[in-house]
């Protein structure tokens, strides 16, 4: 197992790659009702994926969304939940307990951070305001699932300077760690085998080229040790636009927010290997290279080996689009 000491500083560099297999964003024929960027999804473990919230591009001039859809995998198709959230939201994040509920935290609503955590029970149908948090929690790509009943967050809106622990059996949110690195966006991947959370990004006001791949911190966090959280250095794209990150039993995953815009991350928390695999059809591509991409939500749907992304935003030269595609890429 890779230890570290507490805020310790260790220089271990690992060059990223860039894998010959190609991969596919292949579409699906289902379409998002509207277009929609900055959505939390969560998949249920059996043949649904809830998506929450987002910024409807066509719903002006309240674009934050207040829907909760379901996409079904094995008949590919899509529909809107007659259970509303309180308020529109976007930028949260979304976490599942062992009962098959969700839970929606943070993000902005209308002009400001939301600090609630809304429960929601596909079962019955109902939705809840279980807590208001005393921080923000706006970092799509900073969440994971420790276990059935606890999930962590990165607090302090756009400039995460904590990890809280949120235990869904007693609806109680703790802050358990600071946060050594000041970073604007941050991409966790969750190591289950070994229990440690990598956490990458940008660093605040950095002056560094977000666009080289180079020597950068990451931040490491075992929630069950001691001596927590440390600094080790790899190297890596900057972090610099909202991303989504997912994990299978072997590596770990990013979409969105990175260059290559066009490409999956792929990070191996064995051997600490960075790798940026280039995406036939990904919505980042582009022949002049200069469109960018990020803003999607995503899930692992392990029985099938396949990331499914919703919706999202470009940028680039031929102007902007929000998209209300729905991609999978087959990763076996």
């Amino acid at each position: 197992m890779y230890t570290v000491k507490l805020f310790a500083v260790i220089f271990l560099i690992k060059f990223p790659s860039y894998s010959a297999g190609q991969l596919i964003a292949v579409e699906t024929a289902a379409k998002l009702p509207k277009r929609l960027a900055h959505s939390a999804a969560c998949y249920d473990e059996d043949d649904s994926i809830f998506i929450f919230g987002g910024w409807e591009e066509e719903s002006a001039p309240n674009y934050e969304s207040d829907k909760i859809l379901r996409y079904n995998i094995s008949t590919d198709s899509i529909e809107t939940m007659p259970t509303i959230l309180p308020v529109g939201v976007m930028h949260g994040s979304v976490v599942m307990d062992n009962l098959g509920n969700f839970y929606y935290l943070g993000g902005y609503t209308v002009n400001e951070e939301s600090r609630a955590i809304f429960k929601y029970s596909p079962v019955d149908g109902v939705i809840t305001e279980i807590l208001n948090m005393h921080q923000s929690v706006v970092q799509p790509g900073g969440s994971f699932n420790w276990n059935a009943t606890t999930a962590f967050f990165f607090a302090g809106g756009y400039v995460p300077k904590s990890i809280l622990k949120f235990d869904t059996e007693a609806n109680t949110i703790n802050e358990v760690a600071e946060l050594p690195l000041e970073f604007d966006q941050v991409a966790v991947f969750w190591d289950d085998i070994f229990e440690f959370a990598y956490i990458f990004g940008s660093r605040r006001n950095s002056s560094d080229d977000p666009s080289e791949i180079m020597d950068r911190p990451i931040i490491v966090f075992n929630p069950v040790s001691e001596n927590r959280i440390g600094v080790i250095d790899l190297t890596y794209s900057a972090i610099t636009g909202p991303t989504r990150t997912v994990s299978d039993s072997r590596y770990g995953y990013a979409l969105g927010g990175f260059e290559p815009y066009d490409s999956l991350m792929r990070f191996d928390p064995v051997s600490f290997d960075v790798e940026y695999l280039p995406v036939t059809n990904h919505p980042g591509a582009s022949e002049d290279g200069l469109t960018k991409f990020w803003g999607t939500s995503v899930v692992y749907v392990a029985k099938l080996g396949r990331i499914y992304f919703f919706g999202g935003f470009s940028t680039g030269s031929s102007g902007d689009i929000w998209h209300n595609k729905i991609w999978f890429i087959q990763t076996n």
